[in-house]
């Protein structure tokens, strides 16, 4: 987490709501995926993998705040940009990621804001991981940010479920925001 808190400390302003929201929000998805692994029994070093992957997730949101003063910017794939940031003069090797897990984690980062994911990471581990994460955060944040009610809370869960869950597909922002 040295690496990732240095980083954030060092660029952004963690006073302003955006920034601050975004980097409590890694640190919860690298909790969440920490957990998700190992639950799913996954050996130390794909949780530890799962644990970074989650914490670094949405390192291209940092940017996106400070580029466009918001977040989903319709110009702009943090996804796909989140990437290129870690790749960008190896930055991605303060982070101890092997060599052979770096097609892992770039695609989990790529991925996981992405509606479909390409035939060759459908079954990837790490892709639904971070995913599931990400979403059971989301859904906390939306639950604390918009004052939902109990009953507002057990409807977006059911959509969440029938929409995400049984048809094994992410869940769309329009749904999110209805």
């Amino acid at each position: 987490y040295r690496e990732f808190e240095e980083y954030i400390f060092n660029n952004y302003d963690i006073k302003l709501l955006g920034i601050n929201r975004k980097y409590y929000h890694s640190k919860r998805v690298a909790i969440l995926s920490k957990k998700i692994a190992e639950n799913l029994n996954l050996s130390l070093h794909d949780v530890k993998l799962a644990t970074t992957i989650g914490l670094l997730h949405d390192i291209a949101r940092f940017f996106e705040y400070d580029l466009f003063g918001k977040f989903n910017s319709q110009h702009f794939d943090h996804g796909k940009y989140g990437v290129k940031l870690l790749k960008e003069n190896d930055y991605i090797k303060k982070y101890n990621v092997s060599e052979e897990d770096l097609d892992d984690l770039y695609a989990a980062i790529y991925y996981h804001n992405k509606y479909v994911i390409s035939r060759k990471y459908q079954n990837n581990k790490f892709c639904k991981i971070i995913r599931d994460a990400d979403k059971i955060d989301i859904i906390y944040l939306v639950s604390i940010h918009q004052n939902m009610i109990t009953a507002s809370i057990e409807n977006y869960i059911k959509i969440l479920i029938k929409e995400n869950v049984l048809k094994k597909k992410m869940l769309k922002l329009k749904v999110i925001k209805s």
